[in-house]
C-alpha cells in the first residue's frame, strides 16, 4: 500500500454571502450548518494535433462528482428556484456523477464516452457497438434516429474537455489558512483511481495537484412538521467585488496522507500529516531517526561530505499501543519522502514464489521512489524465525525479506525501511546482523510528560470542568500505554452522556468521573510484560534486549507485577512392566502409538501455554481495534499450525 502525501488548501468563503445566509437565519426556525467538502484537483494534460491542450478538473472526494461553473445567465435561473431569496450573488456549480459508472467500465468505452462530451451528438456508425452497449445499459447516452441515420447523444450536459468552466480555481480565491469552526467531511475515494479514469476518458495525462476544500453551507428549515434543506455555496468569486469572510478561528492547512490498497477503489485511511512536533518526548529516538533520513535528505551536501548516506533500517519494538506507528507518521511528515506500508497478509500464506515475488516488487516500487520509507507493521509475521516457519511459503518469504535488506545500507540510498514488531525474541536474528535492522529502538510506555499531553490531546475533544488535573491523571497511569489513555478518556466521557441520554442533568465530565474509571481499569500491559519475561528469559537474549529487559524490571518494581507462575507438571507416571506374554490382539485392532519422550512432552507444554498466552494477547489487540483483519487471521493461523503440532506432541 503506498501512502500519497498531498498538499491541501481551500476556497476563501464570502463575507456578503455569509452575513447574508445569517440574516436568513434570524427568528425563524431555520439552522444553518456549514462544512468543507474535499475536492480533488487533477491537471489534464494532451495533444490535440500539433498543439497541447490542458485543463484543470475539480471532483468532489465523497462522491465522485465532477464540478463545473455554471455560466450567470443560467446561475440566476437556478437561483430563483432555491427556498431563499436575497439579493446577494452567490456561486452556481453543476455536479456529474458520470465518474461513479465509467471506473468499471472498460477503456475503451471510456474512452467511447469522452469522444462524446468533445464532439457532441455523433452517428452510431462512429462507434463500435460493445462500446456503446455498456453507455446505453448504464444511460449515460440516448439514441435517436433522424431520417436514415440513427444518432447518439449525452443524456446529460456535460462541458467539453477544454471548457474554461471545470478549473473552480480560475474563478474562486484560494487559500492556504481554512476556518477552524468549520468541519471538514472524510474523504471515501482513492484520489489515484479517480485520476486514473478521467485520464483515460479524455486521453489525457493526469496529474494530482492538491485537496481543495468547498465550503458549503446547509440551510435546515422546519415548517409544519417537516424539514427543507438548501444548499448553499459560500465561495468568494474573484469578479464579484465582495469581501473574505473573517476568520475566527484561522488554522493552517497541513498536508495530508492518502493511502489505498492496490487496485482497491476505497482509500484505506485519511490523516492529516503530523511531523516530531506532535509527538511528546522520545527526543532519543526522534534524533536517531533524523539521523538515519532526515538529515541526510535536508543537508546533503554536508552529508555527502562525511560519506553519510540517507536510508537504513529501524527496528522499533514495544508494548502495544506505546506509538510506534504513529512515530512512523510522524517521520513520514518530518521528511516528506513517499511512504510505502506493506500489509504482511498481501506477502505471507501466497503460493511460495507469489509471496517471495510479491515482496520484491514492493522494495523495487520503493527503491524507484526514493526518497521514500517502507514500513512492515507486525514484522514479526513476516519476518519470524525461520526454524518456526510452517510452510514452505513462509521460509521462502523469510529468506526473500533477508535478501531485499541486505542492500539496505548499499544500493539502497535514501530508502528507510521500519519495522514494528510487539515480540522482537519472534524476529529472526538473521534480521539483526549488520546491514539489516542494526537499529532496534525501545518505544516504552509513555512518560509523565507524554501521559500529560496525550490526557491533554483527548480532553480537548470533550466537554470537562476545571476539576480535571491532567497532572494528577499522568500520575495515577504510570505503566499505561497510549492506548490505555485514549480508553480511560473514553470512559469517563461515557458516565456523563448515560446520565444525560436516561434523562439527567447535561454536564461535564469531571475528575471524580476519571477517578470512577480509573478504579477499575488497570495497564493493560501487565500480561505483556510478564509474556515478555518469559520468552526472553526462554531466548537467553536479555543482552540483546537489555534495555527492554531493564523495563520490564522497572514495570515490576512500579506496579507489582509478579513474575508470571511457571507451569507446574505432574509427577511422571509410573508404567508397570509388560506381562511375560503379551496379550492376543486381533488383526483389526489398533496399533497403539509410541509415547513422546517426558521431557519432551513437558517441553510441549510450556510451549503451548506461551502460545496460548500469545492467542490471548493477539485476540486483546483485535477487539482493541490495534491489529487489522488481515493481520489478525494471519496471525492466528500460524498459531493455530503451531497448536496443532504441539497437541500431537501432548
Amino acid at each position: 500500500m503506498k501512502i500519497n502525501r498531498i498538499g491541501v488548501s481551500v476556497f476563501v468563503v464570502s463575507a456578503e454571502i455569509e452575513d447574508s445566509l445569517n440574516k436568513l437565519c434570524v427568528g425563524k426556525d431555520v439552522k444553518m450548518v456549514k462544512e468543507y467538502v474535499p475536492l480533488l484537483s487533477v491537471r489534464l494534460m494532451r495533444l490535440k494535433g500539433k498543439s497541447e491542450e490542458e485543463n484543470r478538473f475539480f471532483v468532489n472526494l465523497v462522491n465522485k462528482s465532477i464540478y463545473t461553473v455554471v455560466r450567470p445567465g443560467y446561475a440566476s435561473k437556478v437561483k430563483g428556484l432555491l427556498p431563499f431569496h436575497h439579493a446577494v450573488e452567490e456561486p452556481s456549480l453543476d455536479a456529474q456523477n458520470f465518474l461513479s459508472v465509467l471506473e468499471s467500465l472498460p477503456q475503451p468505452v471510456q474512452q467511447a464516452f469522452g469522444f462524446l462530451v468533445d464532439h457532441g451528438t455523433t452517428s452510431v456508425a462512429e462507434f463500435k457497438q460493445e462500446d456503446l452497449a455498456p453507455l446505453l445499459h448504464q444511460q449515460l447516452v440516448d439514441t435517436y434516429q433522424h431520417q436514415a441515420t440513427v444518432y447518439v447523444k449525452l443524456s446529460s450536459r456535460v462541458p467539453s474537455f477544454s471548457n474554461a468552466c471545470h478549473d473552480l480555481s480560475r474563478y474562486f480565491v484560494v487559500s492556504d489558512t481554512s476556518d477552524g469552526s468549520i468541519e471538514c467531511q472524510s474523504i471515501h475515494h482513492n484520489p489515484e483511481a479517480i485520476a486514473k479514469t478521467i485520464g483515460s476518458t479524455f486521453g489525457a495525462v493526469a496529474q494530482i495537484e492538491k485537496v481543495v476544500y468547498l465550503p458549503v453551507a446547509y440551510i435546515h428549515e422546519h415548517i409544519a412538521g417537516k424539514t427543507s434543506v438548501a444548499q448553499h455555496y459560500l465561495m468568494l468569486n474573484k469578479a464579484s467585488g465582495q469581501h473574505p469572510a473573517s476568520v475566527s478561528h484561522p488554522k493552517n492547512m497541513a498536508p495530508i496522507m492518502l493511502g489505498a490498497h492496490a487496485g482497491a477503489k476505497e482509500i484505506a485511511f485519511e490523516a492529516a500529516t503530523i511531523n516530531f512536533t506532535h509527538v511528546a518526548g522520545m527526543d532519543a529516538v526522534k534524533e536517531r531517526i533524523r539521523e538515519a533520513i532526515v538529515y541526510p535528505l535536508k543537508s546533503p551536501d554536508v552529508s555527502s561530505e562525511y560519506q553519510k548516506k540517507g536510508g537504513g533500517s529501524i527496528l522499533f519494538y514495544g508494548p502495544p499501543g506505546c506509538g510506534k506507528t504513529y512515530i512512523v507518521r510522524a517521520t513520514v511528515g518530518e521528511c516528506g519522502a513517499n511512504f510505502y506500508s506493506v500489509n504482511a497478509n498481501e506477502i505471507i500464506g501466497m503460493e511460495p514464489q507469489v509471496g517471495a515475488d510479491n515482496l520484491h516488487n514492493q522494495f523495487e516500487d520503493a527503491r524507484a521512489n526514493t526518497p521514500a520509507i517502507i514500513f512492515f507493521d507486525e514484522i514479526d509475521a513476516l519476518g519470524g524465525r525461520r526454524e518456526s516457519a510452517q510452510s514452505t511459503s513462509s521460509r521462502m518469504v523469510i529468506n526473500q525479506f533477508l535478501t531485499e535488506m541486505d542492500g539496505v545500507e548499499s544500493s539502497n540510498i535514501n530508502l528507510l525501511v521500519i519495522g514494528s514488531t510487539n515480540a522482537p525474541w519472534d524476529i529472526d536474528p538473521a534480521l539483526r546482523r549488520s546491514g539489516r535492522f542494526t537499529i532496534q529502538i525501545l518505544l516504552p510506555p509513555p512518560d509523565k510528560v507524554a501521559r500529560e499531553a496525550i490526557f491533554s490531546v483527548h480532553l480537548k475533544k470533550v466537554p470537562h470542568d476545571g476539576s480535571v488535573d491532567v497532572g494528577k491523571l499522568a500520575d495515577l497511569t504510570d505503566g499505561y500505554s497510549s492506548a490505555d489513555i485514549k480508553a480511560i478518556c473514553d470512559e469517563s466521557v461515557r458516565i456523563p452522556w448515560q446520565e444525560a441520554v436516561h434523562g439527567g442533568v447535561h454536564r461535564p465530565t469531571t475528575m471524580k468521573d476519571f477517578l470512577t474509571v480509573l478504579a477499575s481499569r488497570k495497564s493493560s500491559l501487565v500480561p505483556w510484560m510478564r509474556l515478555a519475561e518469559k520468552q526472553i528469559s526462554k531466548s537467553g537474549e536479555s543482552d540483546v534486549y537489555a534495555e527492554l529487559w531493564d523495563l520490564i524490571e522497572q514495570y515490576k518494581a512500579r506496579l507489582g507485577v509478579a513474575a508470571a507462575p511457571e507451569v507446574v507438571l505432574s509427577a511422571p507416571v509410573k508404567i508397570s512392566p509388560p506381562p511375560a506374554t503379551p496379550p492376543v490382539q486381533s488383526a483389526d485392532a489398533p496399533v497403539e502409538k509410541s509415547r513422546v519422550p517426558d521431557a519432551e512432552r513437558a517441553t510441549a507444554i510450556k510451549e503451548k501455554n506461551t502460545l496460548d498466552e500469545k492467542i490471548r494477547l493477539l485476540k486483546e489487540k483485535k477487539e482493541a481495534g490495534e491489529i487489522n483483519d488481515s493481520i489478525y487471521a494471519a496471525l492466528m493461523a500460524k498459531f493455530e499450525s503451531q497448536l496443532k503440532e504441539l497437541g500431537e506432541k501432548i
